[in-house]
């Protein structure tokens, strides 16, 4: 039997988002975003 390795998953988020992405316990999708009147500032490449 073979054991699968667990993928880590990293996210680039802006240093202006981090109080945000604490705040709301984690990130969340653009669709799923909580109603707490925080305005995420979405990074474009």
């Amino acid at each position: 039997m073979t054991i699968s390795r667990s993928t880590l998953i990293y996210r680039i988020a802006h240093v202006n988002n981090l109080a945000i992405i604490l705040h709301r316990g984690g990130m969340h999708a653009p669709n799923h975003t909580p109603t707490d009147d925080l305005t995420y500032i979405p990074t474009e490449f």
